[in-house]
């Protein structure tokens, strides 16, 4: 019996002890900060606000980034002559611009196939008008493609032969993949 007396008194004991304990940490355990009391540090310095760039100034850099990574490119496949990366880089921009003028013409063609108003004589001038732009794209392609066999060999570099061939700028092969330039 006095065995039971102890073992009683002890577990009271302990359960007034358990209880206190939660009693005493409930509130801190649940105590959100003061915000009127909260530390106060001073904002970091702001970062220089770049100035804003024109529309000129940004296709600049553009165009400056289009070269570099051509650069990038050429020397990847062996041609590291800066003339020889000048003429490459020339002659693809060239194209570019010439697959830039054919897309418009043929953009021109498709808006008026899809527009009912425009009669079927307007639609054979402007198909005229695209297989001339087409016959003189050929025309300018073969020149520009001789002025480039008189800078590059490309018979000495077929590495550069075949980049420029699957980038669809050089040679009648179709574009592959979707990532040339050509407009035909």
């Amino acid at each position: 019996m006095k065995l039971q007396h102890s073992i009683s008194r002890f577990g009271v004991a302990a359960l007034a002890l358990a209880v206190a304990a939660s009693v005493a940490t409930a509130p801190a355990a649940h105590a959100q900060p003061d915000p009127n009391n909260a530390p106060k540090a001073t904002n970091p310095d702001n970062r220089p606000v770049r100035p804003r760039l024109t529309r000129e100034q940004r296709e600049a850099q553009r165009e400056e980034q289009r070269k570099r990574q051509m650069t990038r490119q050429l020397e990847r496949i062996g041609v590291t002559d800066e003339a020889q990366q000048d003429a490459v880089t020339n002659y693809i921009q060239g194209e570019t611009d010439a697959a830039d003028e054919l897309q418009t013409s043929s953009r021109a063609l498709t808006t008026a196939m899809r527009t009912e108003a425009v009669t079927d004589q307007q639609v054979a001038t402007l198909l005229n008008n695209y297989n001339v732009a087409i016959e003189d794209n050929r025309a300018r392609r073969k020149a520009a493609q001789k002025k480039l066999g008189e800078s590059v060999d490309l018979l000495k570099n077929p590495r550069l032969e075949a980049f420029l061939t699957l980038m669809g700028v050089y040679g009648d092969a179709p574009v592959q993949g979707g990532n040339g330039v050509r407009g035909r």
